[in-house]
């Protein structure tokens, strides 16, 4: 058992946290597949002076900025890398344990499951609440059946029988042998079932349950997505593009095959957002991350490669210009649009990722400063829910049948990913390196729609009927469209076909106290007919 404050070496494909959590603290970027609460490999960085400050042990849920530091307990090294290059021996990460066996978050899941909390039961008080007032009245019985029979004259030791028989007529002294009884019967159904619990008081709890709550993606639908395509905006026609189903009809390689009449800078834009904007990590020539990440970079046919950062050179800017991961173009692409080979025949396209900004579930979108091989000028690239779009992009570059055509696939149950860019010339290192999210992510040019289709699992369906037949209440949680939730929930009969959805639109503005009852009346109105009929 590691002992809290000791430091130890993390090593690549062979460690694992089974009883420890460690931190880490220096000298290697590590992969780590958590073995609960992550479905896909995530990426642990060494610690900073600013989540060192965050980091509380005493709490009992993780601060965001600190869980990037911290190997959580079960966690699997699949590959530790360092940031020189140049020497053969093994990578290695240096991490601090700061929590072992059952103060971990796994051991205390396994502790819940050995020892769980006493449960108290409505039903079981009800139950000595009846108990304790038949006990009254049996008591109240005897007393006058004892009165009774003395004035009667009977013997003393029938007197005490007959009295106490009142006793156990009124207060059953078999009931808590048939609620055991009734709890084992239901034990040994579940078991038939394969179905096991360790904590048979638990079992009440089925019973009672009234509410099941579902997660959509990878629960009710199948983990993988596809992708049906891309629709760029065409300016300045300010339109929307046909579905491109692949990316040879999205960016034609060859100049006969480009429509002299369509801007493909907006094309070549959505492309390079596909293919620079995710979180994806090789790992032995497979790549890892969100499945949706995956897909969308298997989408472009674009071929992807992680590099190691240079640190061992004299110059310290020179040490920081090495990009964390390179996206190369198919072969009869490496030259992009821009003209023939020989223009720019020195210049193959390496689209290299400097700077990025994970996924922020608060606010719904990711993006990465990206650079060409021997320019100076960079690229932002975003990609995120529809919805948070318009917080960010110039409203002139959003087409006037924005939310018809969103509206047209969520409705559909297509899940649908926005995607916008802004380009900044001449953007030295230390300007990027000093550059904030916010920074990043405005003033932004709206480029498209990325269309994914989820299907449903099989089993999903005949769940959902069965819950119906038992009469309760099924309750979707998800962060996608409402109206892609919607579609799913009625083609798995989550909700009624035919039945009326109506979507709410908040809007801003001054609280109905600060105007008379006619005013709120007037909003009221208004507000009933804003939502939409789905």
């Amino acid at each position: 058992m590691r002992q809290p404050s000791t430091c130890r070496r993390l090593y690549s494909k062979r460690e694992h946290a089974y009883w420890y959590a460690p931190f880490i603290l220096d000298l290697a970027k590590t992969q780590a597949d958590r073995a609960i609460g992550e479905s896909v490999p995530v990426s642990k960085i060494p610690a900073t002076d600013e989540s060192l400050e965050l980091l509380s042990l005493s709490a009992s849920t993780m601060n965001p900025e600190v869980a990037r530091h911290f190997l959580f307990c079960g966690t699997k090294i699949i590959r530790a890398r360092r940031p020189q290059e140049g020497q053969d021996d093994e990578a290695v990460a240096l991490a601090v344990v700061v929590r072992t066996g059952f103060n971990t978050t796994k051991g205390a899941l396994v502790r819940s499951m050995l020892f769980p909390k006493p449960a108290g039961f409505k039903f079981y008080k009800d139950a000595f609440r009846y108990i304790s007032v038949m006990a009254g009245i049996a008591g109240v019985g005897f007393i006058a059946s004892f009165v009774n029979f003395v004035r009667l004259g009977l013997a003393w030791h029938l007197i005490i029988v007959r009295a106490l028989d009142l006793i156990t007529i009124v207060v059953p002294p078999a009931l808590p042998a048939t609620l055991s009884i009734g709890t084992n019967f239901a034990l040994s159904r579940l078991k038939k079932k394969n179905i096991f619990c360790i904590s048979p008081q638990r079992v009440n709890v089925g019973g009672k349950l009234d509410v099941v709550c579902f997660d959509k993606t990878g629960t009710l639908t199948e983990d993988g997505l596809d992708v049906l395509g891309v629709r760029v905006v065409h300016r300045p026609a300010m339109r929307f593009s046909d579905v491109l189903s692949d990316y040879t009809t999205l960016l034609p390689g060859a100049a006969y095959e480009r429509d002299p009449t369509v801007d493909y800078q907006i094309h070549k834009a959505a492309l390079y957002t596909m293919a620079t904007c995710h979180s994806l990590r090789l790992v032995d020539d497979e790549l890892l991350g969100d499945p949706l990440d995956v897909k969308m970079f298997e989408f472009t046919g674009w071929s992807f490669e992680e590099l190691a950062q240079k640190t061992n050179t004299t110059d310290g800017e020179d040490a920081q210009k090495n990009p964390s991961a390179v996206a190369r173009p198919p072969v009869g692409m490496e030259y992009g649009i821009e003209g023939t080979h020989e223009a720019v025949a020195s210049r193959p396209i390496e689209l290299g990722t400097l700077k990025s900004f994970e996924f922020a579930s608060q606010l719904r979108r990711a993006s990465v400063v990206v650079g060409q091989s021997g320019s100076f000028d960079r690229d932002v690239y975003v990609k995120g829910a529809p919805e948070c779009m318009r917080e960010i992009c110039h409203s002139d570059s959003f087409p006037d049948d924005y939310d018809d055509l969103l509206a047209f696939y969520t409705h559909r149950g297509f899940r649908v990913i926005a995607c916008a860019t802004k380009h900044i010339k001449a953007l030295n290192w230390t300007k990027m390196e000093r550059m904030k999210r916010q920074d990043a992510e405005s003033d932004l040019s709206f480029l498209g729609f990325i269309i994914f289709e989820n299907k449903l699992k099989p089993a999903t369906t005949n769940v959902i009927d069965e819950l119906n037949e038992a009469d309760l209440r099924k309750i979707m949680c998800t962060g996608d469209n409402v109206l892609t939730a919607i579609s799913v929930a009625r083609d798995c009969n989550l909700i009624d076909r035919t039945a009326h959805c109506f979507i709410p639109r908040f809007m801003e503005g001054q609280s109905a106290r600060d105007f008379g009852n006619e005013y709120f009346l007037t909003a009221l109105q208004a507000t009933i007919k804003t939502p939409e009929l789905f």
